[in-house]
């Protein structure tokens, strides 16, 4: 059970995550020996799939985060030859208590899921439409989590009992820096005390191969994680000033520097 409040918004970010030799994650699996990829309920280190895993990392106490799943899922297009693509849904603050927002989906409405606990709020309407019926639109959708379940496989949920607690550690000693765009970190989970893992490669014809994440019974996995984006106490998104990209103890900021991304 989560007890602990995961809303240290200054300490929040949303990153790419990937495997250290730039292997995507995905909820997806390599299929038809090689020729196509299927939609999959675990997470994956997928070869055929191309645009990274973004994830919001919630700050909480003890250094340690809440991991939430930031996108939209796979649907097969028939004229890839097997790739799958993303429409990338644009990610959104709001204020509040779950200020985070995450484009809800149909993919995980299992049994187990359906059991977690849902937000209902609502957007609430201007005094001279109170008594109508706020529309399906403006509902504010249930957070999906990546989540690990009892077997340690690494999955998605809505079930925030499931989220993937982690804790970052850097590679070979090196401490986690929220203001560093990127580097190569371990993930460790608070369920299992491991660090995230792939497990069962299986290998196909022209070097293709997938493996499964799991925090349990794998091979430790050096990720490479880049932040692209940091917020302030209010959850707004932090925008860096010219002074601040070319600080003297830090000089610039690099390639994915809220600088470039903002276009100030």
């Amino acid at each position: 059970m989560i007890d602990m409040n995961y809303d240290k918004k200054e300490h929040s970010f949303l990153a790419m995550l990937d495997l250290d030799d730039g292997t995507v994650l995905a909820f997806s699996k390599i299929a038809n020996d090689g020729a196509s990829v299927e939609a999959h309920n675990e997470l994956c280190a997928n070869t055929m799939e191309k645009d990274s895993l973004k994830v919001f990392f919630s700050a909480g106490d003890n250094d340690s985060y809440l991991l939430l799943f930031k996108g939209d899922f796979h649907h097969q297009d028939p004229s890839s030859e097997g790739r799958l693509y993303s429409d990338g849904h644009v990610f959104n603050v709001e204020s509040g208590d779950d200020w985070f927002y995450f484009e809800d989906s149909p993919h995980w409405d299992t049994k187990e899921n359906e059991r977690a606990t849902e937000s209902s709020e609502k957007v609430v309407p201007a005094p001279d439409s109170l008594e109508k019926p706020v529309p399906d639109s403006l509902e504010k959708p249930a957070p999906v989590y990546i989540g690990v379940n009892a077997q340690g496989w690494v999955t998605g949920t809505k079930n925030r009992g499931m989220a993937y607690i982690a804790q970052i550690s850097g590679r070979q000693g090196e401490a986690f820096s929220i203001d560093k765009d990127e580097q190569r970190v371990y993930l460790r989970s608070d369920r299992s005390k491991n660090f995230m893992q792939t497990y069962k490669r299986e290998d196909f014809p022209g070097g293709k191969w997938f493996a499964y994440m799991t925090d349990c019974d794998g091979k430790d996995a050096l990720l490479k994680l880049t932040i692209i984006e940091r917020y302030n106490a209010d959850g707004s998104v932090k925008r860096y000033s010219v002074s601040e990209a070319f600080a003297d103890n830090g000089g610039y900021k690099g390639l994915h520097s809220d600088l470039r991304r903002k276009n100030l």
